[in-house]
């Protein structure tokens, strides 16, 4: 049985943002191995994307595009194809974790993992907040050490971001590849003897 913890008060020390993550780690940390699905994920969302939010607790409905600059940047997949997908990148990660490439590998596949759920978009909002929260669980189970806020680094260069999520949707790795490379580099400190994607 999968539950969100309840709100806790943030210690005076601790940010709001990195209360949020560490309580999705612990939530994702509690799941079953084999169980990482759809509804964990829907369980996450709630427990990241605030209560007044009205899409709190909706996976999307029908077709949706992501807007930038004003511009429709990318046109989303249909829901059922939006499922699809979120339920291929959890098979994808789950078989990570019970391989042992998510501790071997965790740069690597948590890259891989925010990728694949911000291609999915399943959500009607927070699917980049879900992305990254599974990404940090994963450099937290392999020892890293969340040291900044992940969302900030991403809204900070929001261009980059769009547009280097674009380009391995479109079949260059490289530009995303980078783009995690440098928000893992500045959001978190590694643990001693690792060193960033595994070659």
């Amino acid at each position: 049985m999968i539950s969100i913890p309840p709100p806790e008060r943030p210690a005076a020390s601790e940010p709001r943002w990195r209360e949020k993550l560490l309580a999705a780690a612990e939530m994702l940390e509690a799941v079953p191995r084999g169980q990482l699905d759809l509804r964990a994920l829907l369980l996450l969302q709630m427990l990241l994307v605030p209560v007044s939010n009205p899409h709190r607790g909706q996976f999307r409905q029908g077709h949706g595009s992501i807007r930038l600059d004003g511009s429709r940047h990318r046109e989303l997949p249909i829901a059922a194809d939006s499922r699809g997908a979120t339920e291929l990148a959890l098979c994808d990660l789950e078989s990570a974790i019970r391989s042992g490439r998510a501790l071997l590998e965790p740069v690597a596949t948590a890259n891989d993992a925010v990728f694949e759920l911000n291609a999915a978009h399943p959500f009607a909002d927070g699917n980049g907040r879900v992305a990254r929260a599974i990404g940090n669980w994963i450099l937290l189970r392999a020892g890293y050490e969340l040291v900044l806020d992940p969302r900030l680094y991403c809204r900070e260069r929001v261009r980059c971001y769009y547009h280097s999520l674009a380009a391995r949707e479109a079949g260059d790795a490289n530009s995303w590849r980078v783009f995690f490379a440098g928000l893992v580099a500045s959001c978190y400190r590694q643990p001693i003897g690792r060193a960033g994607f595994a070659t």
